[in-house]
């Protein structure tokens, strides 16, 4: 880690009080930093208000918070800033306290430069056997619950392949384990519907606002065989084409005008 703070102060100790530990209790996103600024600012920005929003976390000075981010960063080139917003500190179980406050936290860790030359290589990918939850009124935010995730890095470690493509169990696709996926079946491009699982990246978000021929809709795991092209998307890739799924090979190629766009944006 090359930088840490909790409340605009230089440090790595969260009070044991915090709710973040006990229950998972606050939202975060992950942005990527290039030559001293944070790519889409704003848009991770309204991102976080809104998830707080949705959880009532009370109590973040926004724009305290967004000039401590702009002056954080300036001395990073190519690095990762991770916020995290807490419901604050608890000591009286699930319920918060009258007085709970969210706290805020910045990191900044190196960048992952294997990204880089994924895109042109592209990866390869295969069904999980571990699913992901049915719960609508979690799906879409980057909350801190991510159990679900560290199961199937687990399970990935065994596998032969770079990443999981997980369901639910209504036999839904969802997404891989760090990124949004976008599928092209019978000549049209489809992402899943994220009404009851996952989380609505930004990545995925600019895509649907530029390019209007995605089809949002529920993808069913035995539609996977029909995959003629696949790509996985998230701020830091920002887009990984996939080169094979379940061992069959998929074309890269078709997935260059949406890896050129995320590339000029970003």
């Amino acid at each position: 880690m090359q930088f840490c703070s909790i409340n605009g102060v230089n440090t790595t100790q969260l009070s044991t009080l915090d709710r973040t530990i006990h229950y998972g209790d606050g939202v975060f996103t992950t942005a990527k930093i290039a030559q001293g600024k944070v790519v889409w600012l704003s848009s991770h920005i309204d991102r976080l208000k809104h998830s707080c929003q949705q959880f009532n976390i009370a109590g973040v000075n926004w724009s305290s918070l967004e000039k401590e981010i702009l002056n954080v960063v300036k001395p990073f080139e190519h690095h990762v800033l991770k916020v995290i917003i807490s419901a604050g500190h608890s000591s009286k179980g699930y319920a918060r306290g009258n007085d709970c406050t969210a706290n805020t936290m910045l990191m900044i860790n190196d960048f992952p430069i294997y990204y880089q030359l994924l895109q042109k290589s592209g990866v390869s990918v295969a069904l999980a056997k571990s699913f992901v939850s049915i719960n609508p009124m979690l799906a879409g935010v980057k909350h801190l619950n991510r159990l679900e995730q560290v199961l199937l890095k687990n399970e990935l470690v065994s596998a032969k392949v770079d990443d999981l493509l997980a369901t639910n169990s209504d036999g839904d696709i969802i997404e891989t384990i760090t990124g949004n996926v976008f599928m092209l079946i019978n000549n049209q491009w489809c992402t899943p519907k994220l009404n009851k699982s996952g989380v609505a990246g930004l990545a995925r978000m600019k895509l649907l606002n530029h390019f209007s021929g995605i089809c949002v809709r529920e993808i069913r795991v035995d539609e996977t065989s029909n995959v003629k092209a696949m790509f996985t998307t998230n701020c830091l890739m920002p887009l990984l084409p996939v080169s094979s799924l379940e061992g069959r090979l998929l074309d890269i190629s078709v997935c260059k005008p949406y890896l050129d766009y995320l590339n000029e944006i970003s």
